[in-house]
This record gives structure tokens, sequence and C-alpha cells, in this order.
């Protein structure tokens, strides 16, 4: 049973009493968005649409490792590779629903 963001209702011995305990924010807490910064000099882009690579795994900004499938990258690409911010938006299961460049 959850109570609010961060609590949980567990049962004590009594069948009638609960307790409110903190658990940890991982387990309750989607994980709506994340901002990356990415550079990809042509070259490196080259090895994708040869189909050497297909996932790029970047660094958030707040430390999370992500790997992202090279199709959510692609519409990005100039004839100088990809330059700039990026904030991937999650949905409640932890899956990609869109990419967003900042600059």
């Amino acid at each position: 049973h959850t109570t609010g963001p961060g609590l949980c209702a567990k049962r004590l011995l009594h069948p009638f009493r609960w307790q409110i305990a903190q658990v940890s924010a991982p387990f309750l807490l989607p994980m709506p968005q994340a901002t990356f910064d990415l550079v990809l000099t042509p070259d490196q882009i080259l090895l994708f649409y040869k189909a050497r690579k297909n996932r790029v795994q970047v660094t958030a900004r707040d430390g999370r490792t992500i790997n992202l499938p090279w199709e959510l990258l692609k519409p990005h690409v100039t004839r100088n590779g990809i330059q700039g911010s990026f904030v991937i938006h999650f949905d409640q299961n932890h899956k990609c629903e869109r990419l967003s460049r900042l600059s």
C-alpha cells in the first residue's frame, strides 16, 4: 500500500495497526526525464550508418548511464555530426517516449 511519495504502509503484528515507513526513492519515484550532452563526430556517425553500431551510451548530467537506440538520434545528425544538449523523456515503465534537443 502506498500512502504518498516515499512512504509505504506496512502491517505490524496486530492485524489492525499499520506503520508508515520511509522507503528509498528509486522504488516509488518515476524516471520522467534525463538531460545529457552529446558530441559525435562525422566519423563516429558513419559507424552507425554502416550498421556497425546501433546503440549510443550516454551519461546523464545526474550521473545515470543511458543506452539509447541510434534511431532516436538520427533526426539530429548534421554534416558536422551531432553536438548539443538533449532531454530524454521516459514513460512510467522507464521506456523512452521522446528525445528533445535543448541546444
